[in-house]
């Protein structure tokens, strides 16, 4: 307990002491938890750090099958393409032949 030395000084009861080291504490619990809650956010953005590095990886092969595709379809035209015009010469051929009878 605090003896006064002068009659400036007043005497503080124990009980406001008391009351001021609760006061003291309630912030640390605060702290702690708050601390607890900031391990748990960070370890959830570390987790969705994950799912987006997945997310990323998943849509590179999308890429690349949709790249191959693309090549499928170009050469499918082509095939198409020639097609047509053998299609066109035969029709010509018959229609030649269709003209000679």
């Amino acid at each position: 307990m605090f003896v006064p030395n002068n009659r400036s000084e007043r005497v503080v009861p124990s009980s406001n002491l008391v009351a001021f080291s609760s006061d003291l504490t309630a912030p640390s619990s605060d702290l702690a938890a708050l601390s607890s809650d900031l391990v748990a956010f960070s370890s959830n953005l570390d987790a969705l750090s994950s799912d987006l590095d997945a997310l990323s990886s998943d849509l590179d092969a999308l890429s690349s099958d949709l790249d191959a595709l693309s090549s499928d379809l170009d050469a499918l035209s082509s095939d198409l393409d020639a097609l047509s015009s053998d299609l066109l010469a035969l029709s010509s051929s018959l229609v030649a032949l269709n003209s000679r009878s």
